[in-house]
């Protein structure tokens, strides 16, 4: 149902992956999918079906813009699911949309409210075989990024490469060494075009760790998958996973014990 593919060579530096959740046919009833912070932005297409007999429309219209998340994003799936979406990776989608993180993050928006005319491209994709839309929607987003003429920030690029590798065991500091700036001006680069400050993406990327760790080894106890993702102790643990996730560590196991969609990682889990 959840499937990724990687962007073409044009779009790398600023796209994570692209991605579909489709279901054959219209769902039994309402799933809930909990969506969870991983320093990205997302530009989403809803080509789906309503449930049947339903009379209202998207809220957000059928394209919209998640921002970079500061906690869990829930969303009640219905009828049948056909959604297209593009993951920027950090600090990727301010120089494609042109657009500062920082008014994006934490919100969603409808795309033409941020992107204007892009009415066109959603009409194609609506139109076009399921097995097409990732080209043509690569095709209207290298488009787009051309018309700006800007790049993603090597300097962010690099330190949130580094936060990656050491799963946010790295101080801010440290950092901004890496890279060659001073940690107020890495604060501000962060803020700019990722839409949190470096200190938040590294809680962000081991609060992922723990994610991965509590999926792979679902019977491992909580207090060695906080030990192995680094954080104090098992009460900082909860603290910090319920703070992103909207639950405790051991609600999370059993709320994605029943989830109807199923991810093979833990990347939009």
């Amino acid at each position: 149902m959840y499937r990724e593919y990687a962007p073409p060579d044009t779009l790398a530096d600023a796209v994570e992956c692209f991605w579909t959740i489709r279901s054959a046919s219209p769902l039994p009833g309402v799933v809930t999918n909990r969506v969870l912070p991983d320093g990205c932005s997302d530009i989403i297409f809803d080509l789906g079906e309503p449930p049947a007999g339903s009379t209202g429309s998207h809220p957000l219209g059928r394209s919209y813009i998640v921002g970079t998340m500061r906690t869990a994003l829930v969303v009640e799936l219905s009828g049948r699911i056909d959604l297209l979406g593009v993951r920027f990776r950090p600090g990727g989608a301010t120089p494609v949309l042109g657009v500062p993180a920082d008014e994006l993050a934490g919100r969603r928006f409808a795309l033409d409210d941020v992107v204007r005319g892009c009415g066109s491209v959603v009409h194609r994709l609506a139109e076009a075989p399921a097995s097409s839309r990732t080209v043509l929607f690569a095709e209207w987003l290298g488009d787009l990024w051309r018309s700006r003429g800007h790049t993603p920030d090597a300097r962010v690029g690099m330190a949130t490469d580094i936060i990656r590798r050491r799963y946010g065991a790295v101080s801010v500091g440290a950092l901004a060494e890496a890279v060659g700036v001073g940690r107020r001006q890495l604060e501000r680069l962060f803020v700019h075009d990722v839409g949190a400050p470096p200190g938040e993406a590294c809680r962000v990327a081991r609060f992922r760790a723990a994610v991965g760790g509590l999926t792979r080894e679902p019977h491992q106890t909580l207090a060695r998958v906080a030990h192995a993702s680094g954080y104090c102790d098992q009460a900082h643990f909860t603290r910090e996973f319920r703070r992103l996730a909207g639950v405790s560590p051991g609600e999370y196991r059993r709320e994605r014990d029943v989830a109807s969609i199923q991810y093979p990682d833990a990347s939009l889990a």
